[in-house]
């Protein structure tokens, strides 16, 4: 038994230290990881993408591109962010026209020097610096990530992706929403067994004794979940497995409620949902409405030793306040796999905290620098629906930025 935990722990304790990875911004960060990556062919395999997006609740657009997008001129230029697959281009071109010109960038130096004249890009993350060096042609961004607070958070929105536009962004809605949410699961339950406590001790074997009053049974226990989308609903419909009442925050009240979810509320509900919840996730997108809204007033009114999770963005979170509120016991543990700052964080050094370098989007098949396969095949399908002027996939709202 010692040996298996020892092991465990020490993997949390790992991921804990390797926080410094996310340093780097996302967007320079993520290309220059593919660049660097050792090329790899696998085989790439024509995708049930009709399967995919029914499994996944893929939502298409209610109008073909070249009907809602007023400008819509069949593309000739689409720059593209392959990942390490040396067969990921030939596969792309599978599905484009002769006279379409896919250009491979490598870098975002590379991509910058090709969007003057490009009509499209496609596998780089949204950001206002990639959307203001586009050039008049320019109409269509494929995301290969979820959010794209990059591209719609702030003041300096560019015109061109503002709603009444002449750009539409597109991204890769739910298909790493149940990863994502179960690793909120699982930083819930290593905190709710003092797993946290244990990874920082484990090496010399001389384990503390953790006070049982302290250990949790899940079962009967409420988990707020603020958002109910791909990732909070993930959350919310694993807790109600684990014997959990589930209530819950979001941008509109459902049709019809999930039978996992006993009450959905308005975000002008957090605060009075608060303090009945044992555990609160946050499932939210960066928006400015978002952004720092899990602050002083949030953690006080959270139920007195309640935990928090955080699997979405640092922004959202005023780190001080929380700081304190962990310190004080107001908030019992934390478990975040997002952060705002690194260096001398104090988070790093309180024991009720267990921290993983935001890398929750991260498994076999999905992780786009390893050649995240759904991924890929939603963007696939999305650049043929895109140069035919079709419905188009995974459409940002930007109004809403998500």
């Amino acid at each position: 038994m010692k040996s298996d935990s020892s092991a465990t722990a020490r993997f949390v304790m790992a991921a804990s230290m390797a926080i410094c990875a996310l340093a780097a911004p996302a967007s320079a960060q993520n290309s220059r990881q593919r660049a660097q990556l050792p090329p790899v062919s696998t085989p790439l395999a024509e995708p049930d993408v009709a399967e995919l997006v029914r499994s996944l609740g893929i939502v298409q657009s209610d109008l073909p591109v070249r009907e809602f997008l007023k400008t819509w001129h069949p593309p000739k230029k689409i720059v593209v962010f392959p990942d390490n697959n040396t067969n990921r281009m030939a596969w792309l071109r599978e599905v484009v026209p002769a006279d379409v010109q896919l250009v491979e960038a490598r870098t975002p130096e590379e991509g910058m020097k090709e969007l003057k004249d490009a009509d499209a890009q496609l596998g780089n993350i949204c950001t206002k610096a990639f959307v203001n060096a586009t050039g008049p042609n320019f109409e269509w961004v494929q995301d290969n990530h979820d959010g794209v607070d990059a591209c719609f958070l702030g003041a300096d929105v560019p015109s061109k992706i503002k709603p009444g536009g002449t750009v539409v962004v597109t991204n890769i809605q739910r298909v790493a929403s149940s990863i994502v949410g179960y690793h909120a699961i699982s930083l819930m339950m290593a905190l709710s067994r003092g797993l946290e406590v244990y990874a920082r001790d484990d090496m010399t074997g001389n384990f503390p004794r953790i006070d049982p009053n302290q250990l949790w049974d899940l079962h009967g226990r409420t988990l707020l979940v603020a958002g109910l989308g791909g990732i909070g609903s993930t959350v919310a419909r694993a807790a109600h497995d684990l014997g959990m009442h589930v209530i819950a925050t979001n941008g509109s009240i459902p049709k019809t409620i999930p039978d996992y979810v006993e009450h959905v509320g308005l975000p002008g509900e957090l605060l009075a949902l608060a303090p009945k919840a044992d555990v609160v996730v946050s499932g939210l997108p960066l928006t400015a409405e978002t952004k720092g809204v899990f602050n002083a007033a949030f953690f006080a009114a959270m139920k007195h030793g309640a935990m928090f999770i955080n699997v979405t963005r640092g922004e959202e979170v005023i780190e001080p306040d929380l700081v304190a509120a962990l310190k004080s016991g107001q908030v019992g543990s934390a478990g975040l796999d997002v952060s705002n700052s690194l260096e001398g964080n104090p988070l790093l050094a309180i024991p009720t905290v267990l921290m993983t370098p935001h890398m929750s989007g991260q498994a076999s098949g999905t992780e786009i620098n390893l050649g995240g396969e759904v991924t890929w095949q939603l963007a696939r399908e999305n650049l043929r629906r895109f140069i035919a002027g079709d419905r188009l996939l995974s459409v940002v709202n930007p109004a809403r930025g998500y």
